[in-house]
Protein backbone atom coordinates (compact mmCIF):
# COMPACT_ATOMS: atom_id res chain seq x y z
CA UNK A 1 0.00 0.00 0.00
CA UNK A 2 2.84 2.21 0.76
CA UNK A 3 4.52 1.77 -2.47
CA UNK A 4 1.31 2.58 -3.93
CA UNK A 5 1.85 5.91 -3.25
CA UNK A 6 3.93 6.30 -5.59
CA UNK A 7 1.79 6.20 -8.72
CA UNK A 8 1.80 9.46 -10.97
CA UNK A 9 5.43 10.31 -10.01
CA UNK A 10 7.52 7.68 -10.51
CA UNK A 11 7.75 4.91 -12.87
CA UNK A 12 6.45 1.17 -12.26
CA UNK A 13 9.51 -0.18 -11.22
CA UNK A 14 9.86 2.29 -8.32
CA UNK A 15 6.27 0.70 -6.75
CA UNK A 16 6.45 -2.66 -8.53
CA UNK A 17 9.40 -3.97 -7.07
CA UNK A 18 9.53 -6.34 -3.98
CA UNK A 19 11.52 -3.23 -1.84
CA UNK A 20 11.76 0.33 -2.06
CA UNK A 21 13.68 2.26 0.40
CA UNK A 22 13.01 5.72 0.70
CA UNK A 23 16.46 7.98 1.30
CA UNK A 24 16.21 10.96 2.88
CA UNK A 25 18.65 12.94 4.91
CA UNK A 26 17.59 15.36 7.89
CA UNK A 27 18.47 18.94 7.04
CA UNK A 28 18.53 20.00 11.25
CA UNK A 29 21.85 17.53 11.19
CA UNK A 30 23.57 19.82 9.45
CA UNK A 31 22.92 22.65 11.26
CA UNK A 32 22.45 26.16 9.43
CA UNK A 33 24.22 24.48 6.47
CA UNK A 34 21.20 22.24 6.04
CA UNK A 35 18.81 24.58 4.44
CA UNK A 36 21.16 25.42 1.45
CA UNK A 37 24.22 22.91 1.70
CA UNK A 38 24.28 20.95 -0.85
CA UNK A 39 26.71 18.29 0.23
CA UNK A 40 23.52 16.37 1.96
CA UNK A 41 22.91 15.44 -1.72
CA UNK A 42 26.66 13.72 -1.70
CA UNK A 43 26.28 12.05 1.89
CA UNK A 44 23.05 10.50 0.49
CA UNK A 45 24.47 9.18 -2.58
CA UNK A 46 27.14 7.45 -1.08
CA UNK A 47 24.84 5.83 1.18
CA UNK A 48 22.75 5.24 -1.69
CA UNK A 49 25.57 3.48 -3.32
CA UNK A 50 26.86 1.71 -0.12
CA UNK A 51 23.15 -0.08 0.10
CA UNK A 52 23.27 -0.66 -4.20
CA UNK A 53 26.62 -2.66 -3.57
CA UNK A 54 25.67 -4.51 -0.63
CA UNK A 55 22.46 -5.51 -2.61
CA UNK A 56 25.21 -6.67 -5.90
CA UNK A 57 27.23 -8.40 -3.68
CA UNK A 58 23.95 -10.78 -2.04
CA UNK A 59 22.85 -11.47 -6.01
CA UNK A 60 20.27 -9.07 -5.81
CA UNK A 61 19.39 -6.17 -8.47
CA UNK A 62 18.76 -2.84 -7.56
CA UNK A 63 17.64 0.35 -9.65
CA UNK A 64 18.53 3.74 -8.17
CA UNK A 65 15.36 6.11 -8.50
CA UNK A 66 15.88 9.95 -8.64
CA UNK A 67 13.29 11.54 -5.68
CA UNK A 68 14.96 15.01 -5.03
CA UNK A 69 13.04 18.15 -4.69
CA UNK A 70 13.80 19.69 -8.33
CA UNK A 71 11.53 15.91 -9.14
CA UNK A 72 8.92 17.18 -7.17
CA UNK A 73 8.39 21.05 -8.25
CA UNK A 74 9.67 20.10 -11.98
CA UNK A 75 5.57 18.84 -13.00
CA UNK A 76 2.99 20.05 -10.61
CA UNK A 77 1.17 17.36 -10.90
CA UNK A 78 4.02 16.17 -8.91
CA UNK A 79 3.39 18.34 -5.72
CA UNK A 80 0.17 16.89 -4.50
CA UNK A 81 1.36 13.04 -4.86
CA UNK A 82 5.14 14.06 -2.94
CA UNK A 83 3.21 16.01 0.16
CA UNK A 84 0.74 12.80 0.36
CA UNK A 85 3.55 10.25 0.06
CA UNK A 86 5.41 12.32 3.05
CA UNK A 87 2.00 12.82 5.13
CA UNK A 88 0.72 9.11 4.85
CA UNK A 89 4.36 7.85 5.92
CA UNK A 90 4.50 10.48 7.99
CA UNK A 91 8.02 11.82 7.20
CA UNK A 92 8.92 14.91 8.77
CA UNK A 93 9.27 18.08 6.21
CA UNK A 94 12.62 18.38 7.11
CA UNK A 95 13.64 15.25 5.66
CA UNK A 96 15.10 16.24 2.36
CA UNK A 97 14.28 13.72 -0.62
CA UNK A 98 17.32 11.95 -2.04
CA UNK A 99 16.26 8.54 -3.78
CA UNK A 100 14.20 5.73 -4.05
CA UNK A 101 16.29 2.23 -4.35
CA UNK A 102 14.53 -0.32 -6.12
CA UNK A 103 15.37 -4.16 -4.81
CA UNK A 104 14.84 -7.20 -6.26
CA UNK A 105 15.62 -10.90 -7.71
CA UNK A 106 17.37 -9.71 -11.29
CA UNK A 107 16.24 -11.94 -14.32
CA UNK A 108 19.88 -11.96 -15.49
CA UNK A 109 23.25 -10.63 -13.48
CA UNK A 110 25.55 -9.88 -16.37
CA UNK A 111 29.40 -10.55 -15.74
CA UNK A 112 32.07 -8.31 -14.70
CA UNK A 113 33.86 -7.23 -17.78
CA UNK A 114 37.51 -8.09 -18.42
CA UNK A 115 39.70 -6.12 -17.48
CA UNK A 116 43.13 -4.93 -19.90
CA UNK A 117 46.53 -5.99 -18.51
CA UNK A 118 48.09 -3.56 -16.69
CA UNK A 119 50.77 -3.17 -18.97
CA UNK A 120 48.04 -1.13 -21.48
CA UNK A 121 46.91 0.82 -18.98
CA UNK A 122 50.33 1.63 -17.62
CA UNK A 123 53.17 1.19 -20.19
CA UNK A 124 56.16 1.02 -18.11
CA UNK A 125 58.68 2.37 -20.56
Amino acid sequence: EEKELLKGIKEEHCYRAPLVIFLGINRTSYGAMGVRELGIHVDGGAAAMQMIMAAQSAGLGSCWNHFCRDLVYSRPKNLPIFKNFYQKLSIPNEIEPIALLAFGLPAFISPPPERPPFEALCPLK
